[in-house]
């Protein structure tokens, strides 16, 4: 038997990354008082790697460097500069096999509330979506991990489904519920060894929410995250 694979990420101090991210709702949107509708969020996400205090940590910078955002295909006055009061250049300290720790970013409530977008959970949907086990991976062998979304812990399971000598391919699924509703997704992520980053992540996931005993609304996310550089 081979021994488990240990995957750490790679950000580095002086390392750097660049990631496009679309978000995609179809569904009940908490906008404008609550509407039926669609949303796509598109943004441009530039990572930077910094000294950290502690060697046995990571640390990293991000910040928004495009930004945009429409609903029902009608773009709103929306861009990087006016978005960044929200979501300024923060600081993210993790452990090398993606467990996040803290943030500098702070807790500010957005003008336009979309499930995910959290200043202080930002590298959740950017370049630190996936934790790794501390004693490695296998194929076939299903790791789990919780990462808290809106005062609500999602469980993910991976399963990595493919290792070669410079990727990691691996199976996604979520799912959280609790008496006000439920979530569950599916998706896949590609992890590149060499750099220590993921270069392709895509995630569809649904979600049910319970306004009353006579109202439930439900929401499709559709969540991709792409390495732009390096290639």
């Amino acid at each position: 038997m081979l021994a488990p694979l240990l995957l750490t990420y790679g950000l580095l101090p002086g390392v750097s990354a660049i990631f496009k991210v679309t978000v995609e709702f179809d569904g009940y949107l908490p906008l404008l008082g609550g509407k039926e509708g669609t949303a796509v969020v598109r943004m441009t996400v530039p990572v930077q790697g910094v000294a950290d205090k502690d060697p046995e940590k990571l640390s990293a910078q991000s910040e928004i460097e495009a930004f945009s955002i429409s609903l029902n295909r009608v773009e709103l006055p929306f861009t990087a500069q006016n978005v960044r009061g929200f979501f300024p250049k923060s600081t993210v300290r993790f452990r090398p096999f993606g467990r996040f720790l803290e943030t500098d970013a702070p807790a500010k409530k957005l003008p336009v509330r979309l499930p995910g977008l959290d200043p202080q959970r930002f590298a959740d949907i950017t370049f630190l979506p996936l934790e790794f086990p501390p004693a490695g991976i296998e194929i076939g062998t299903t790791y789990r991990f919780e990462k808290p979304f809106s005062g609500q812990k999602v469980t993910y399971s991976a399963t990595p489904v493919k290792i070669d000598e410079k990727v990691v391919t691996l199976k996604i699924a979520l799912a959280q519920e609790d008496e006000a509703g439920s979530l569950t997704g599916e998706g896949a992520a590609t992890f590149d060894r060499a750099r220590g980053v993921f270069r392709l992540v895509e995630v569809s996931a649904d979600s049910v929410t319970k306004e009353s005993a006579t109202v439930t609304r439900h929401l499709k996310t559709k969540l991709r995250i792409e390495l732009v550089e390096p290639k």
